[in-house]
């Protein structure tokens, strides 16, 4: 993966992990609002890193190497989802975790299957419309609550790619990780996008995870950056003094 760097600082505090259509570049702007430095790799399909033979588990791998050595991870939509199933599959690297408008999954495969399909007929109209067209499509959807983001990066077979073989459809169910996991958690999901605020409210009720709602629709970082920076700062102080005790 080509990896961004960025802040003051030898090594790196944080990790980030953008969503689709998103690049690690976006973490530029995170860390100048964070005060520390980060490392943010471009996911396979997107910004400088070709999609290639990168599988899901792959890029769960991978991801786990990077977590090394910093002292907190965080990502956003399809970056969360990666950074949940690192932690599950090699806990004892991932530290303090930021998660973004994050899924967990299905519970059954007839759902996964339904969701495969489905990221398979967006796929096709990714391929089919131009990226152009197609976001000007989807970002109409009520779950952005109007916001468009800025960062897109990738060509449509790239892009296209990524999403099908990248598929919520194609990862375990983690809401049984999320009941038990040792790591500290913030979750954080926009008040506009329904569907993930309605799992902010099952991570609440079913988990002992900080939960932070922001007025804002599926990208808080990009919509609302002041007042996330400010959540992901208190967690990441809370974090640190629980350590030192």
């Amino acid at each position: 993966m080509y990896i961004h760097r960025f802040g003051a600082g030898s090594e790196p505090k944080g990790l980030w992990l953008h969503g689709w259509m998103g690049s690690g570049f976006e973490g530029n702007a995170l860390s100048a609002r964070l005060g520390g430095s980060l490392i943010c790799p471009d996911l396979p399909g997107h910004g400088q890193t070709p999609l290639g033979e990168w599988t899901l588990s792959d890029v769960v791998k991978e991801i786990a190497v990077l977590a090394h050595g910093v002292s907190w991870v965080g990502g956003y939509s399809l970056g969360a989802r990666i950074l949940m199933m690192s932690a599950m599959a090699y806990p004892d690297v991932v530290g303090p975790m930021v998660l973004e408008s994050g899924f967990w999954g299905y519970s059954t495969s007839e759902e996964r299957q339904e969701r495969k399909q489905t990221d398979r007929n967006r796929a096709e109209a990714l391929l089919t419309n131009g990226l152009t067209r197609f976001t000007q499509c989807w970002y109409q959807h009520p779950m952005w609550g109007g916001y468009t983001p800025a960062s897109r990066t990738g060509t449509e077979s790239e892009l296209a790619g990524a999403l099908e073989r990248f598929s919520s459809g194609l990862q375990p169910n983690l809401q049984p990780w999320l009941r038990t996991a040792s790591s500290r958690v913030l979750w954080l999901a926009g008040k506009k996008d329904t569907a993930y605020a309605t799992r902010a409210d099952w991570v609440q009720t079913h988990t002992s995870h900080q939960v932070v709602l922001l007025d804002t629709g599926h990208n808080l970082h990009g919509e609302h950056p002041e007042a996330w920076a400010e959540a992901v700062n208190q967690f990441l102080l809370s974090s640190h003094q629980t350590e030192q005790e």
